[in-house]
């Protein structure tokens, strides 16, 4: 039953955050800004079964990794 509550779910979020600009593989969706930061959100189902999941929501800053990554 929650399996195909969550699958239910996929399939409305996944239109909407498309027509939002975001590319999808799975549960996962990210949108990549013109300046080089990517948002990204990840739907988690829970692996016990239980009636509930996960939202993960991150960003990907490029301003922030050149900034760590670069040469010494």
């Amino acid at each position: 039953m929650y399996q195909e509550t969550f699958k239910n779910f996929m399939k409305l979020i996944r239109p909407f955050l498309k027509q939002q600009g975001f590319t999808s593989r799975r549960n996962n969706f990210h949108k990549r800004h013109p300046e080089g930061n990517i948002g990204m959100i990840n739907f988690q189902k829970n692996p016990d079964g239980l009636p509930k999941f996960t939202i993960n929501i991150g960003v990907y800053s490029l301003v922030l990794a050149e900034f760590f990554f670069r040469e010494i």
